[in-house]
């Protein structure tokens, strides 16, 4: 395998083509084969190191990531103006990655330490601003973080899902390990299914319809009596993009969450298309389950 005369050869145990160093017009420039995996073992292996070895002595960034679910940037962005006002080297920055946003605090200084000093300083005020739509920091995600917290918490859950047909239980096996939590769900598309199966009251559906809080306060307890778990999130709602009426309009969504004192309910209205309607619509089932578990942790 060739390189380019003068280039270091940096050795990739993960392939078999190597990377390779070069200076370049006073510059030095890193070249990685197959990202990501290849690239990524030989910048932990090789380049990592060599980085940190030529920025020795020069500035020092101390940076935390905070995840934020709820909470469009624009609204962020406007809740945190002037957080890094006369605290030298910081800045905000900002990433959509739907349907969360990550919010990147950074803070520069010669001095790892008082770099270190300055982003804890504005710790605080940040989880301030954005509280309760940050949900934590780092790399763990929202559906990590919810099936951490009820495994921590030992609670079981079930779910009951009609226009997000299963999205709520595809999330929280994504884990390893998370039969240990989530024993099962019911995809209950339509009426007459949502009586057979979780017991649904006709009466209910009559009165009230499918998309209601009467009819997902039913669903999430039947599905817990049906399941035995700890607790039962159940959706119904509008996804679109058609079947909306005045009363209940596309992007309309009811979630209810039930637990063994008491059984709540969530009325949510998105915009956007279908996609987006079931994904925050399930992503907001996540965060409520979040909720519960942290209360039993405080609890207990």
């Amino acid at each position: 395998m060739r390189i380019p005369a003068g280039a270091r050869a940096l050795e990739n145990s993960a392939g078999a083509a190597p990377g390779f160093e070069l200076e370049l017009g006073g510059g030095r420039i890193f070249v990685f084969p197959g990202v990501p995996r290849e690239l990524h073992a030989i910048w932990e292996a090789h380049v990592r190191p060599r980085v940190r070895e030529l920025v020795k002595g020069g500035e020092r960034i101390a940076r935390r990531v905070y995840r934020v679910f709820g909470m469009g940037e624009s609204v962020i962005d406007h809740k945190l103006h002037g957080i890094d006002a006369g605290v030298a080297g910081a800045t905000v920055h900002y990433q959509v990655v739907f349907p969360e946003v990550l919010v990147k605090l950074v803070v520069r200084d010669r001095s790892a330490e008082l770099a270190e000093q300055r982003l804890a300083a504005l710790d605080a005020q940040l989880r301030e601003r954005l509280a309760p739509f940050l949900y934590g920091t780092g790399d763990e995600t929202l559906v990590e973080r919810v099936m951490r917290r009820l495994l921590a918490a030992k609670l079981t859950v079930a779910t009951a899902e009609s226009c997000t047909g299963g999205m709520i239980g595809e999330l929280l096996t994504r884990m390893p390990g998370s039969s240990a939590a989530y024993k099962g769900g019911a995809i209950v598309y339509s009426n007459d299914e949502k009586e057979r199966q979780l017991g649904v009251r006709r009466e209910t559906l009559v009165a009230h319809g499918a998309v209601s809080e009467a009819c997902v306060r039913e669903m999430a307890e039947g599905a817990r009596a049906r399941f035995g778990t700890d607790l039962a999130v159940a959706i119904s709602g509008v996804a679109g993009p058609g079947g909306g009426t005045p009363d209940k309009p596309v992007g309309l969504v009811w979630i209810a969450l039930a637990g063994p004192a008491e059984t709540t309910t969530r009325r949510l209205d998105f915009p956007g298309t279908r996609d987006w309607v079931r994904t925050l619509s399930a992503w907001w089932a996540l965060r409520m389950l979040l909720d519960a578990a942290a209360q039993k942790e405080v609890s207990s």
